[in-house]
């Protein structure tokens, strides 16, 4: 499950979390968000979860995405 703001939600409420983010933030000139979205998935995380955070961010109209990794240890 999505994990947004330290809170689990569902894709419909990471979708609605990521469009007021977008509605509240300030754009720069040339209209995009200034907002940086994390995703941040182990290799336990299921593909489908990830594509479903990276949807949610498109569909709020942010494209400031990062992929966070861990080194093994």
């Amino acid at each position: 499950l999505p994990i947004f703001n330290g809170k689990v939600t569902d894709r419909s409420g990471l979708s609605g979390a990521l469009m007021q983010l977008s509605n509240q933030s300030t754009n720069t000139k040339d209209g995009v968000s200034n907002i940086q979205v994390n995703i941040d998935a182990d290799a336990r995380a299921p593909h489908q979860a990830v594509m479903s955070a990276l949807e949610a961010a498109r569909d709020a109209n942010l494209s400031n995405i990062v992929f966070s990794s861990q080194t093994k240890k």
